[in-house]
């Protein structure tokens, strides 16, 4: 018979508490059955111990925010993909309560910050696009040449040589969307104007996973604007800690 301590292995112990089972139905005298009895007892105590030592550790609050975000920013990206930026800083409000840490706090606040500032942008461009001339690419390859004679958030109209033309605002490419941003960019004279304008363009640059333009941009902005580049680099170190492995990930 195994002394219980020298057990390693929940199937070791498993299998030494059916023994002993056994061995107890078999047992002839009081003494015998009365020291099986208290060897099986701890045998059952050794397979506890065994089971919880090999249960996985409970999730800390950084990786429970950790996966939190990680499902929310699944939900967002299909919002940032159909220019939903509204709808996405709704998103993030009501799923706040599940970042109760102060990074978690800080990282909401960036989220609503970048989400809306993206959404300031298309207001504006929505507001200033009529009498703009094209082409304007759509995100299935049509090559649209005119000029816009109306925008709403749902759909945008261009007047073509033969005629109007209606089609879903989402369809425009991000990059289309981002080069009418940069010639507004462009005309802004008012220096404060421009550096406020300058990072809506950069939080939609971002969300619209248009890489270079981001970062080119965010380094121009961060050179000149204190806040932002605090809260870029901020930023920047979140996504990192994002992807990184957490230890279920690594046992997995």
């Amino acid at each position: 018979l195994r002394k219980p301590n020298s057990l390693t292995n929940t199937e070791s112990a498993g299998k030494e508490i059916e023994a002993s089972a056994e061995h107890r139905a078999k047992a002839k005298t009081k003494r015998a059955r009365n020291f099986l009895r208290e060897r099986h007892a701890r045998l059952e105590k050794r397979l506890a111990e065994l089971e919880q030592a090999n249960a996985p550790s409970p999730k800390s609050t950084v990786e429970k925010e950790r996966d939190a975000w990680r499902a929310l920013r699944q939900e967002l990206q299909p919002l940032a993909e159909t220019l939903q930026f509204s709808s996405g800083v709704d998103l993030i409000g009501e799923r706040a309560h599940l970042f109760p840490s102060a990074e978690g706090m800080a990282s909401v606040a960036d989220h609503l910050h970048f989400w809306s500032s993206a959404d300031q942008l298309m207001k504006h461009l929505i507001k200033n696009l009529p009498g703009t001339k094209g082409p304007f690419r759509q995100r299935n390859g049509n090559r649209v040449e005119g000029k816009i004679v109306a925008v709403t958030t749902q759909q945008v109209t261009v007047l073509l040589g033969t005629g109007e033309v209606t089609f879903p605002l989402k369809t425009l490419t991000p990059l289309t969307l981002a080069r009418l941003a940069r010639q507004d960019l462009n005309e802004i004279t008012d220096s404060n104007l421009y550096y406020k304008r300058l990072e809506q363009f950069v939080a939609f640059a971002h969300l619209s996973n248009l890489s270079r333009i981001t970062r080119n941009q965010a380094t121009t902005l961060s050179r000149e604007n204190r806040a932002f580049r605090a809260r870029w680099t901020r930023w920047q170190a979140f996504l990192k800690t994002l992807a990184a492995p957490t230890k279920q990930d690594e046992e997995q």
